[in-house]
């Protein structure tokens, strides 16, 4: 995934995969990025168990994701995406603000 890309030139982010480790949430899009976020940006997922992270599944096309078990879900991916961009932007450029997602928390 280029992390040097605009916000304006992220499309619609779809997920083929979804993986959550103790510290990262990993999405595989579809288009062969992949995208690796801090856990902690979903509470409700950081404080789930190992067997509640990995039971997961997509919605809509790969639109966002599921884990039934933790009562949470990414709704949407590009959300995700965009957010990656702005905290890579934001540390090459210090003097912007860095703004944490949520998810349906």
């Amino acid at each position: 995934m280029n992390t040097s890309a605009s916000l304006n030139e992220i499309g619609e982010a779809r997920a083929q995969r979804v993986s959550v480790t103790e510290d990262s949430l990993i999405v595989e899009l579809v288009d062969g990025g992949t995208v690796t976020v801090p856990v902690t940006w979903y509470p409700r997922l950081a404080h789930g168990t190992p067997t509640e992270r990995a039971h997961c599944r997509l919605i809509g096309e790969g639109e966002g994701v599921h884990w039934p078990a933790r009562r949470t879900a990414v709704r949407r991916i590009t959300s995700v995406v965009t957010e990656m961009v702005r905290v890579s932007q934001a540390m090459t450029h210090p003097t912007q603000g860095i703004a944490v997602p949520g998810g349906t928390e």
